[in-house]
């Protein structure tokens, strides 16, 4: 597509959804109450990753009732793949990717609106995320969250904690959850094989391929942005900061920072550094948490290539 090309509907909205029968209707709440949704808003593509439970008839129910929903089932599971059906079904010049527990606040589209229109340059940006649970958590499920909240795709632990007037971006890379993105250079992404990572499979949890799809746009000379008054909450379960979850958290951390590094390509090495420092973090505390002890956690870029080709090449 050219980005020249003027479209009055700037965004497809992209839903991922699987095994989401008791959080997709507040999703797709969330979305149809945005505000000057029909201006903006081309389609809402939910793409039905092969869910096992209800999901697809509650999807179906919205799209008999309302005209930009679109149901799409992908029966190859990963996050990759339904991304990838997702963009293949988009006209339009921006993308944004959704998940199904992203609870977005009703001013959010315009507000990605407002942040185009000022930043021509960006390909890639997303705003504030905020942990979103309906049980209280005791004070060790606070100190998990508050080590785990990137890797949780959450930006902020409350809304009193964002800066409204920074809009540097909280992290080295935008993530999946909320992400608005150029349609163009994801069809050139496209055209030259797509991602390596196929992100969340199931019940597993890979990771990476946002990542990976947002140092592409870079390479192609896109800047990446952050509005933080694009709020989204995220639902969350408590048993996500238990520590047989972490443990598998920072497993599948590692296994994608060791595929990308496999790559051999050292801009994408650049992702697998900061996933490596994330795993490592994750195991100190919980270990440390276990033994009562506490690892201060210093690791600079050149002891994590060190540690990264210790990990994987010995």
């Amino acid at each position: 597509m050219n980005d020249n090309v003027k479209n009055s509907k700037l965004f497809t909205l992209i839903i991922f959804a699987y095994n989401a029968q008791d959080r997709i209707r507040e999703v797709i709440e969330s979305v149809l109450k945005q505000e000057y949704l029909d201006s903006y808003v081309e389609d809402i593509l939910i793409i039905d990753n092969n869910s096992l439970d209800d999901t697809a008839e509650i999807i179906k129910f919205y799209q008999q009732k309302h005209k930009l929903i679109r149901y799409i089932f992908e029966g190859k599971q990963g996050l990759s793949n339904a991304r990838l059906t997702g963009i293949k079904n988009t006209s339009t010049p921006w993308v944004v990717f959704i998940d199904d527990d992203n609870i977005l606040e009703t001013n959010w589209i315009s507000e990605a609106y407002k942040f185009i229109t000022k930043n021509q340059d960006v390909g890639a940006f997303n705003g504030s995320v905020i942990p979103e649970f309906t049980e209280k958590l005791t004070d060790l499920e606070k100190d998990r969250l508050e080590i785990a909240l990137e890797s949780l795709a959450c930006t902020h632990l409350s809304r009193e904690s964002i800066n409204f007037e920074n809009y540097n971006h909280p992290y080295d890379l935008p993530f999946g959850a909320g992400l608005v993105i150029k349609k163009s250079p994801l069809d050139n992404l496209i055209n030259a094989g797509w991602l390596s990572l196929e992100g969340r499979k199931g019940d597993s949890l890979s990771s990476g391929e946002d990542s990976e799809m947002c140092l592409f746009i870079k390479n192609e000379g896109y800047s990446y942005g952050y509005n933080p008054k694009m709020i989204i909450n995220h639902k969350i379960s408590k048993k996500r900061l238990e520590e047989s979850y972490l443990k598998r958290l920072a497993g599948g951390i590692s296994n994608s920072c060791y595929e990308l590094y496999e790559k051999d390509e050292p801009k994408i090495k650049v992702i697998a550094f900061t996933f490596l420092k994330l795993s490592i973090r994750y195991l100190q505390y919980i270990f440390s948490y276990k033994y009562k002890k506490r690892f201060k956690y210093s690791l600079s870029v050149e002891r994590q290539r060190s540690k990264l080709k210790y990990v994987f090449k010995s």
